[in-house]
């Protein structure tokens, strides 16, 4: 751009010319000599004033994109990113939804360990690799503990969509999830994210017990007071703040046209959310 900018300035220095003074009818006339000049000047100065449009437009087009409100304290953890990335957050809870460019890997496969990982030519292994590279970012303090492998999945251009399921403390959170899509080279184009950032200060002691829970729940759908149906597992749930608590999720079938599924407080042994699900009488799965 630079080169760009003293090459017009120098056209237009050399396109510059000297009044031309010219003798007619007894007296000098440099009327067209300062026409010309003008001319030429008004030429140089839309050059370059292109030149520095160009140069503002270029600018723009590398700069990262970031959603209004980008939290400052994370722009630095963006050093590490190509100029082309395009990265959405959340506003609620500040963690990063979306991430979007050409090769988002590009300045870590600098590094021989990580082009290491990508020979393997295990896209979830390299989807890890970057998230561990890139945590301060996400707010996960340990992706290889906090992400299992859901699936990895492969379309007819080459490229793998790898899902990763958020846990904590062994107990997966609550329609967390993480999808990373590689090309065929393991190089990472998109990020798209709904998760929560490492809660700290989090209680997995649950109080209420398991056999009450489900009595409870029998009695509010008035089935078998044993709840024999029933599947329980324990979560770690999202309140409509986005907010983690310990939850018991209770799979319950009352009857082959209707199933739910029920949050109940692990602490408190309260229902929290119902979800009405579709049963299947032929796997005998909501």
């Amino acid at each position: 751009m630079q080169k760009l900018l003293i090459t017009s300035c120098g056209c237009g220095f050399f396109c510059l010319r000297t009044p031309s003074i010219t003798k007619q009818s007894g007296r000098f006339r440099i009327k067209k000599g300062i026409d010309d000049t003008l001319a030429f000047l008004s030429v140089n100065i839309f050059i370059l004033l292109l030149v520095i449009v160009i140069s503002c437009m270029t600018k723009d087009a590398l700069a990262q994109t970031l959603t209004p409100g980008f939290p400052s304290k994370l722009q630095k953890n963006l050093s590490g990113l190509p100029l082309d990335v395009r990265v959405i957050v959340r506003p609620e809870d500040g963690t990063t939804s979306y991430l979007r460019g050409g090769n988002l890997s590009s300045i870590l496969e600098e590094d021989r360990d990580f082009r290491a990982i990508q020979s393997l030519d295990d896209p979830a292994t390299v989807a890890i690799a970057f998230l561990n590279a890139y945590k301060d970012l996400f707010g996960i303090l340990n992706p290889k503990d906090e992400f299992v492998l859901k699936s990895v999945n492969q379309d007819s251009l080459g490229y793998s969509q790898v899902r990763l399921r958020q846990v904590y403390s062994g107990f997966p959170i609550w329609n967390a999830e993480i999808l990373i899509q590689l090309n065929q080279g393991n190089h990472i184009s998109l990020v798209q994210a709904d998760y929560i950032k490492t809660p700290s200060k989090l209680d997995t002691q649950s109080i209420f017990s398991k056999k009450q829970v489900l009595k409870n729940i029998a009695k509010i759908f008035e089935i078998d007071s044993q709840c024999q149906e029933c599947k329980l597992k324990t979560i770690i749930y999202l309140t409509q703040k986005r907010k983690p608590l310990l939850a018991y999720q209770v799979s319950v079938t009352v009857s082959l046209s209707e199933g739910w599924k029920v949050i109940v407080n692990a602490h408190t042994g309260l229902v929290i959310n119902k979800i009405p699900s579709v049963y299947s009488r032929s796997s005998g799965k909501l």
